[in-house]
């Protein structure tokens, strides 16, 4: 693709060791600052790919509502594979040779 950069933003502020507790914490994972500096990385980049993996329901929201600002933006989500669930698979648990696929929901 002849890519010169890559930047990361995380749907959720926190991250944590055992992404099983995430849906346990006392207080919100996601600040008021998150969705417009996932925004503002975005209308940077040439391509963006979903990759946050399967969230606990109670956290789902959260993607929904990246997916939906990028999408209302004008942007085509890329991923590398979706969960039986529908959410894009997260890197760590592909093959390297994982190919981007559009990504639907």
């Amino acid at each position: 693709m002849g890519l010169c950069g890559y930047a990361k933003a995380n749907v959720l502020d926190v991250r944590i060791t055992d992404s099983k507790t995430l849906h346990r914490l006392d207080y919100s994972p996601v600040s008021k600052a998150n969705l417009p500096a996932i925004l503002r990385l975005a209308s940077k980049a040439e391509i963006i790919v979903a990759c946050w993996g399967r969230l606990h329901s109670s956290l789902a929201h959260y993607t929904e509502g990246v997916e939906t600002a990028l999408r209302n933006n004008g942007h085509t989500l890329l991923c590398l594979g979706q969960n039986a669930d529908g959410s894009p698979k997260h890197p760590l648990y592909l093959r390297a040779d994982a190919e981007l696929v559009q990504y639907s929901r």
